[in-house]
């Protein structure tokens, strides 16, 4: 197969509620009428290497893609050299989003998703909400959960898929896998942003477009200088947040489980404020 190094492929790997709408937004007005919106309602599955391909030969003149499910990052999407962006926001905020999102669109959500919430979640206190989606995300934790599980669970279990049998892609890892991820997810979510091409932090957003733009020069591709347009956000649903103190039992539980993610969040900061320099 012979690849065509001089003509890169953006790739927004699409973290939910990391502003990714709203850079979308940018990235569209930035390479339209050549960019590509490949969403999948079912937040479980994610890109096979050969359906990459597939979608970028039926359409070679593509020149980005944004999707929530590339969770699996070949060197190469059909015979294009991707360079995989993504964005990282502060962990406990990111968790608080994702539930107030839940709880205005849950009856957008297909139902697979809407399985993965109490039933009544639409109208529980927000603190008792965080509460059971921690508890439920520890004893059944799915493939994008977390920004660990999100970078690198799938890109595991497609690299085990030939060698042990394991279970669908909407059930956890179980047994000897599960040990394996649970202890090396961090290090694998490290090295697979590591191979980024850029990794931006929500909290330094006008120094991460900066530098983005920056890198993308040197590529012969320019990202448009507009601001990025405030969208899909929920701000509104939040309350009394009082539970997020380190202090309270609910806050507690939330830093212990988004532990590593805490750790992948400020190594990923620490780089980009290096980077900067």
């Amino acid at each position: 197969m012979s690849h065509d190094a001089s003509q890169p492929l953006f790739v927004h790997v699409h973290i939910h509620k990391c502003a990714g709408t709203a850079f979308n937004e940018l990235v569209r007005r930035s390479f339209a009428p050549y960019h590509l919106d490949a969403y999948i309602a079912n937040p479980f599955p994610s890109y096979q290497p050969a359906e990459l391909d597939n979608l970028v030969r039926r359409w070679p003149t593509v020149r980005s893609i944004a999707s929530h499910s590339i969770r699996i990052y070949p060197q190469w999407i059909g015979n294009r050299r991707p360079l995989y962006v993504c964005f990282l926001r502060e962990p406990i905020d990111w968790f608080v989003s994702y539930l107030t999102y839940a709880q205005t669109h849950l009856h957008e959500l297909t139902p697979e998703h809407v399985a993965t919430f109490p039933p009544d979640a639409a109208s529980m206190p927000l603190a008792d909400l965080a509460a059971a989606m921690v508890q439920r995300f520890t004893t059944q934790p799915t493939v994008y959960c977390t920004f660990i599980r999100y970078l690198a669970e799938s890109a595991f279990r497609h690299a085990l898929s030939g060698l042990m049998d394991l279970p669908p892609i909407d059930a956890p890892l179980n047994g000897e896998p599960a040990r394996l991820f649970d202890a090396m997810g961090l290090h694998m979510a490290q090295r697979t942003l590591s191979r980024f091409f850029f990794v931006g932090v929500v909290e330094q957003m006008p120094q991460s477009l900066q530098l983005l733009r920056q890198r993308l020069q040197q590529e012969g591709i320019e990202l448009r200088p507009d601001p990025l347009p405030e969208v899909n956000v929920t701000r509104h649903k939040r309350d009394d947040l009082h539970w997020l103190s380190p202090d309270h039992p609910t806050g507690a539980m939330i830093r212990h489980w988004l532990k590593d993610d805490l750790k992948l969040y400020q190594w990923a900061a620490d780089r980009l404020a290096s980077q900067a320099q």
